[in-house]
């Protein structure tokens, strides 16, 4: 696998996203448009204006990472947030939820996604990012390219190209060195060849498959990849071991293959799932995998809201927030 993403170093995107500058100018605006409402019910309330900067400042710049795994009913959505701002969101659900869900995530000046990836284009994976691009600047949007075609599916792709948002197509492996100064970074680790204009029978085996490393533990998320597709990443060396699986295709029973499991040897299980859903999702065979390998199972559709907090000493888990 590159060490660095030619494609996103072509732009430059790295050190562009990390100087945010449309987020310093929307959080300059805001600041002035209320100052002269906010500073006289500060001091009515008997608080500094200088306690309130200071947390603006410290929920902006965050000293840990944070993930995020959304309650968006039968869909996938997750939100990686770094220190300094950077959000990268990982699917968009199936509808206009998530909108909702990275307003209680993100502090109210952060209007800005730095990336989002897009793992597939299912509905359930992409419906709520046209909600997002009506609330949010998205710098930069990351897509397999493979051939698809559907109502929502063409509907965004005329939303995205009407705007400047960067579409950054990946045709193979490749690493997002993220700028933390950490060492953090973002691993597309399927498609392992290209799948740019391919089409394909069922597009969930061109589900891209990513993994976010932060202090040395590490995130994999599955989109809909099927055990073929995991297979092909045993084969090709490309399983890491991972802290938090998101499991793949909502817990289905195409998916998590015992070998794959061996390889991963997860702690946590994330199965983003609707209740009651009309799939039979999670299967049973799938959930015993998972228990009979001593693994936490967390579902969406039972807890809620599931974040992790990456912290010195490990990765801690507070669901149902």
């Amino acid at each position: 696998m590159a060490c660095a993403c030619a494609l996103w170093r072509k732009h430059n995107v790295v050190c562009e996203m990390a100087a945010s500058p449309a987020k310093k100018r929307r959080m300059i605006t805001i600041a002035r448009h209320y100052r002269h409402i906010l500073f006289p019910l500060l001091c009515a309330c008997g608080i500094g204006i200088g306690v309130w900067l200071l947390a603006g400042r410290v929920t902006q710049h965050q000293s840990h990472a944070r993930v995020y795994f959304f309650d968006v009913g039968q869909g996938d959505a997750a939100l990686i947030r770094l220190p300094r701002g950077y959000d990268v969101l990982i699917d968009a659900g199936p509808d206009k939820t998530i909108a909702h869900k990275l307003g209680k995530s993100l502090p109210f000046f952060d209007r800005t996604l730095e990336a989002v990836i897009l793992t597939h284009p299912h509905a359930d994976h992409i419906t709520g990012l046209l909600e997002i691009l009506r609330r949010y600047e998205v710098q930069t949007v990351i897509t397999t390219g493979v051939a698809y075609e559907s109502p929502v599916a063409t509907y965004l792709q005329e939303e995205l190209t009407r705007g400047s948002i960067r579409i950054e197509i990946v045709a193979q492996p490749q690493t997002l060195e993220l700028p933390t100064g950490r060492g953090d970074r973002i691993e597309v680790r399927y498609p392992v060849e290209s799948i740019v204009g391919k089409e394909v029978r069922d597009v969930n085996t061109a589900s891209m498959v990513v993994s976010f490393t932060t202090g040395g533990e590490t995130f994999l998320f599955m989109g809909d990849a099927y055990r073929a597709q995991e297979d092909e990443l045993l084969a090709a060396g490309s399983v890491p071991r991972a802290v938090v699986l998101k499991v793949g295709h909502h817990g289905s029973v195409t998916s998590t293959g015992l070998d794959f499991l061996d390889a991963v040897q997860p702690r946590y299980a994330i199965i983003s799932v609707g209740s009651d859903n009309p799939y039979g999702h999670p299967h049973a065979a799938v959930l015993d995998r998972l228990r009979e390998k001593g693994i936490t199972v967390v579902r969406t559709d039972q807890s809620g809201d599931i974040t992790f907090l990456m912290e010195d000493g490990g990765t801690r888990m507070l669901a149902g927030e």
